[in-house]
């Protein structure tokens, strides 16, 4: 029974996968990029250890989480191949425990994390995360304050490589994505975690080198 359910959700994901990648490469054609420069991630909030296994099964390989919880659970019942990255707003008193199951982190935004990812073993690539709007709620931190993080990780000798940015929702994305892409480049960092399952042919045509793509693979969230 288990078996037919992995192959029913690993063909229903196939075709999903084939027209992100597909939205993927016209992106890229038009921004005249590689497409080999764009990670996929495939966020897999609320859903099962089973959709995850199985859509890794049909060709992905990473995985987005925003709950610590749901990350260390995951982690541990899934593939053991799969690369994790967290994406959500990171409680300090758990975040020990996100850098030794995540890759990637990629919301980071004070001197106190950078300071627990310092003294954890299990080392993960980070991301700063900009503040759109300065609102703390949202996560992130203003450009001023980034730069200023930026500097202690490398006192820290903390590998912090990119920039990461979640627009309003309401709003265009496209200026949010320059200014994190200008902001990069100023701080001379090679990646930009920017872009989801609406708005990512604009976050390519930005310079973005990771999308984190939830209801296009997964479909709808109930």
């Amino acid at each position: 029974m288990l078996g037919c359910l992995m192959t029913d959700l690993r063909s229903q994901y196939l075709d999903r996968i084939a027209e992100t990648e597909s939205r993927i490469a016209r992106a890229c054609e038009k921004a005249q990029r590689d497409i080999d420069e764009i990670t996929l991630v495939a966020v897999s909030k609320t859903k099962s250890s089973q959709e995850v296994d199985a859509i890794f099964s049909a060709g992905l390989k990473h995985f987005g989480e925003n709950k610590a919880q749901e990350l260390i659970e995951k982690s541990q019942a899934c593939n053991q191949e799969i690369i994790w990255h967290f994406i959500g707003n990171i409680q300090t008193n758990k975040l020990k425990k996100i850098a030794q199951y995540a890759s990637v982190i990629h919301s980071v935004d004070s001197r106190k994390q950078l300071e627990i990812i310092s003294n954890v073993e299990k080392s993960s690539e980070i991301f700063l995360q900009l503040s759109c709007d300065g609102n703390p709620s949202r996560g992130g931190v203003v450009v001023e304050e980034i730069k200023e993080l930026y500097k202690y990780s490398q006192e820290l000798n903390v590998d912090v490589t990119g920039i990461m940015v979640v627009p309003p929702i309401q709003e265009d994305p496209k200026q949010h994505f320059i200014n994190a892409q200008h902001l990069s480049e100023e701080l001379g960092l090679t990646k930009l975690s920017m872009g989801m399952s609406n708005d990512f042919e604009t976050a390519i045509e930005c310079g973005s080198t990771i999308i984190r793509v939830g209801s296009a693979l997964f479909g709808a969230r109930s």
